[in-house]
């Protein structure tokens, strides 16, 4: 039976512009965030907006990761404040 061994999450990969390396970071958290807005938001349309708007945000503002931070409440941060900000706007 063979064992599949996701890669690490290279922050400062990310930070330094690493396209792969942010790739790696999406494919690991996309559904996660998804389903995160999804039960804010309870619109598949604006979760899957909301989704896409945290990972252009988490590339755009890359060079502010920090190596020794926590990855995981960065994104979950950054949804939440997607999330507020569509329930502003409305």
């Amino acid at each position: 039976m063979a064992i599949s061994v996701k890669p690490a999450i290279n922050i400062k990969a990310i930070a330094d512009g690493d396209v792969k390396a942010f790739e790696t970071l999406y494919l690991e958290y996309y559904n996660k965030v998804l389903t995160f807005t999804s039960v804010l938001l309870q619109s598949p349309v604006k979760a899957e907006d909301a989704t896409q708007d945290v990972f252009l945000k988490l590339w755009r503002n890359r060079q502010n990761l920090k190596e020794e931070g926590n990855i995981n409440s960065y994104i979950y941060m950054t949804a939440r404040r997607v999330v507020l900000d569509i329930f502003r706007d409305e």
